[in-house]
């Protein structure tokens, strides 16, 4: 099954939409997002995505409480045509947790935080299949139903995002600048870029497998080791943490195969075969579907770096696909000088220097070695770019690891009425769960 390329990330731009009536724009509007519909139904949440074209759907979360309050018969019906639908999300969803969790191989000492969540996930879904309420509606809408929409920035669609996640009353009719003080009120950093998900507060809804991949793939990113890796020309090397020892230093092991692996491709004896397939298909065998390679590329005068961060997620039929690049670039000569001896005295900068050194090469030259940091600076730049961009859509489409099922249970505020079902309106829903994306 091949993996399609869409954009990421939420809100949605509206491409080839419609157009609300000319009005002079509100200096302080609400922060919330408005779909007025032809009927006169109005829905204030977040547009979570549309399409455009004779099938074009608009996809809106809304409280669940706060749409029975406003519009009772509309969501009346709404809520009666999920039922049938979100008993069948969770048992698509509880087979797939098993699968994966009869893939997974622990490795001895390996943080089980991942594997303990999918326990706990299918446990908890089990619990709650007969109670189902999320605290926010997706409603699908059909594009020729719409009448309005107005749109918010990505600062404003935060704000409604971290009120619904705190419980705030009533978010969506504040202006955005109540809202902000509400919310700094509490102490919430309002300015602050985090993406605020509100996966957990979302209905289940039933997704095609190779969607569901990336979603896995997303999770196991974040939360698991040994997945992360960088590659330049022929060799891909452990993506260190910041302020790990490189191997062999300090008495840590070395994979001795790994580095004759890469030194036979370096001097053109290997199979033939990309290293990167190898570390992959390890992967594969501990029953991991997602890794995260990073290439540096350097043009051969050093004038410009470049980094791209990947996204690889092993697909339902076997082979391992590219599905999200964040890039980023620099140039040495742009880098300050104060970066540059910031980086000299970085324990794995200076453990690199010192390994050259010690194998009897003798002192680095003053000005070959300045000109390293610099390219060191460039390249530390050029990776904060691509690492920022990436974080942040994986943020987006990760599941929320540490939070249980059951929590969809609680209303999002005191005054919510438990309605009882929970939400899936169609396959126009998926839209919300991001395919893939390339970011050239």
């Amino acid at each position: 099954m091949a993996f399609t390329s869409i954009s990421i990330g939420i809100p949605f731009v509206l491409i080839g939409f419609f157009t609300a009536p000319p009005r002079k724009r509100e200096a302080d509007p609400p922060a919330a997002e408005t779909v007025t519909l032809k009927d006169g139904t109005v829905l204030k949440g977040l547009i979570l995505d549309s399409s455009s074209g004779p099938r074009g759907k608009v996809i809106v979360a809304v409280r669940r409480s706060m749409i029975a309050k406003t519009a009772p018969v509309w969501s009346k019906r709404r809520f009666e045509q999920e039922r049938a639908t979100w008993r069948e999300a969770v048992r698509e969803r509880v087979g797939r947790l098993k699968a994966w969790r009869a893939e997974r191989r622990d490795g001895p000492g390996e943080d089980r935080k991942l594997s303990r969540w999918i326990d706990d996930q299918i446990a908890s879904l089990g619990r709650v299949e007969n109670q189902p309420d999320s605290p926010l509606f997706v409603a699908v809408i059909d594009r020729r139903d719409v009448r309005t929409a107005e749109r918010r920035t990505a600062d404003q669609t935060r704000l409604v995002r971290k009120a619904w996640l705190l419980g705030i009353e009533d978010p969506e009719t504040m202006k955005t600048s109540e809202l902000k003080g509400t919310l700094e009120a509490r102490g919430v950093v309002t300015d602050a870029r985090d993406p605020a998900s509100i996966a957990d507060l979302l209905p289940p809804v039933s997704e095609p497998e190779d969607r569901w991949m990336i979603r896995r793939a997303a999770t196991e990113v974040k939360y698991d080791e040994g997945n992360r890796f960088i590659r330049q020309g022929p060799m891909i090397i452990p993506d260190l943490k910041p302020g790990q020892a490189l191997p062999g230093a300090n008495g840590q092991p070395v994979d001795l195969k790994a580095g004759l692996d890469v030194l036979k491709s370096l001097l053109g004896g290997g199979d033939g075969v990309d290293p990167l397939v190898t570390t992959l298909k390890g992967l594969a065998d501990q029953g991991r579907a997602g890794a995260i390679v990073t290439e540096l590329d350097m043009a051969p005068d050093l004038s410009r770096i470049e980094v791209r961060t990947t996204m690889y997620v092993r697909s339902p039929d076997g082979p391992w696909v590219p599905v999200l690049t964040k890039t980023g670039g620099g140039r040495p000569e742009d880098a300050p000088d104060q970066n540059a001896q910031d980086l000299a005295a970085d324990p794995t900068v200076k453990q690199t220097f010192d390994l050259i050194e010690s194998l009897g090469l003798g002192q680095i030259d003053p000005g070959l070695k300045n000109r390293a940091l610099r390219v060191g600076v460039a390249t530390r730049a050029a990776l904060g770019q691509s690492r920022n961009a990436f974080n942040e859509e994986l943020e987006r489409i990760a599941l929320p690891v540490g939070t249980s099922p059951s929590s969809a249970e609680k209303p999002v505020d005191k005054s919510a009425p438990g309605d009882k079902p929970a939400a899936k309106e169609g396959e126009a829903a998926n839209r919300a769960v991001p395919k893939a994306q390339n970011d050239n």
